[in-house]
């Protein structure tokens, strides 16, 4: 794991913890950049507010382009029951209540583990709101003001690759979705680290 990237991310969820205190709350995916973020962000906050926006599963979408594009995958959604929402109290939250819900906790500052380099990947969103507007994560930067219902956003490891993502779920011996063994992400990051050596 790269100790300067990795230091640099704590550093962001540091300054999210200092600036927003209590209004600070993790969105999880179920994914492994939230299981990263997840990670850094409880060597700050022990209790903090889980999210996670229920979507429709993979199979529900077949012939819904646009769906697909949040649709989670089965093993992700039994992954997170499984580690996360078994251990943790998490809202259950639909996209078209967070406005509500953000308003009710005072919530300021979501910590969300969108990556610039994810910005051309096939089949899924790679855009992030600012401003009210749709911006590609080609521009994404480390903290984001007024973003998705005003909230300022906080991306802990915006500048990490995929390999980043994986040697700090191993080092860390963090378990993560059969997804990425079924899709060959693990598989595909392997080769490159024995190809490297």
């Amino acid at each position: 794991m790269d100790k300067i990237k990795l230091h640099n991310a704590l550093v962001r969820v540091s300054q999210a913890c200092e600036r927003y205190g209590n209004g600070v709350f993790l969105g999880h995916s179920g994914g492994k950049d939230s299981c990263v973020i997840h990670s850094l962000l409880k060597r700050y906050k022990g209790d903090t507010i889980i999210v996670h926006n229920t979507k429709p599963m993979l199979d529900e979408v077949k012939d819904d382009p646009i769906a697909k594009l949040t649709a989670m995958h089965p093993e992700t959604l039994e992954f997170f029951y499984r580690t996360v929402a078994r251990k943790h109290h998490v809202s259950m939250m639909p996209a078209i209540m967070m406005e509500n819900f953000v308003k009710v906790n005072n919530l300021t500052c979501q910590i969300d583990g969108a990556r610039i380099s994810e910005a051309e990947r096939p089949g899924k969103s790679s855009n992030f709101i600012r401003d009210g507007q749709n911006v590609n994560r080609k521009e994404l930067t480390p903290f984001v003001e007024n973003g998705m219902f005003g909230l300022t956003v906080c991306y802990p490891i915006y500048d990490w690759t995929d390999d980043d993502v994986f040697d700090y779920l191993i080092d860390t011996e963090i378990e993560v979705s059969n997804e990425y063994i079924e899709n060959g992400e693990i598989m595909a990051y392997l080769d490159r680290k024995k190809n490297a050596s």
